[in-house]
């Protein structure tokens, strides 16, 4: 996860950044909003902090707004091939799998991109 965070965004991940393999997203935020966009690094880097917020807060969010996974880190590291990227299908499998866990007996919340769901 170390790693991956230097290989993205260029800078070390703290002890206090992360929670086992979750990565505060308030983190990400302060790198994006640090960067000076007057290199095409430092705009690939803002890009790349930016996707990984849309990623953790609108299409495959969960019920904790404030962490995003780090298997993610891995999509963003080629910033060429991103935009071949075919997510349509992933978050439509996320979609269907949060509205089947939401009809268990026991479930008050549905995470999920509901973005999706309301279009």
């Amino acid at each position: 996860m170390v790693d991956e965070c230097m290989a993205n965004f260029g800078i070390l991940l703290g002890q206090n950044d992360h929670v086992s393999s979750a990565i505060k997203l308030s983190w990400i935020r302060q790198i994006r909003d640090a960067k000076t966009l007057d290199t095409p690094k430092f705009v690939q880097c803002y890009a790349r902090c930016h996707i990984f917020c849309l990623i953790g807060t609108t299409l495959f969010l969960d019920k904790s707004a404030l962490m995003e996974s780090c298997k993610y880190l891995r999509m963003l590291r080629n910033f060429a091939e991103i935009s071949s990227y075919s997510c349509g299908s992933a978050y439509l499998a996320y979609l269907y799998k949060s509205l089947c866990q939401v009809l268990r007996y026991n479930t008050k919340d549905m995470d999920g991109p509901l973005v999706l769901l309301h279009v």
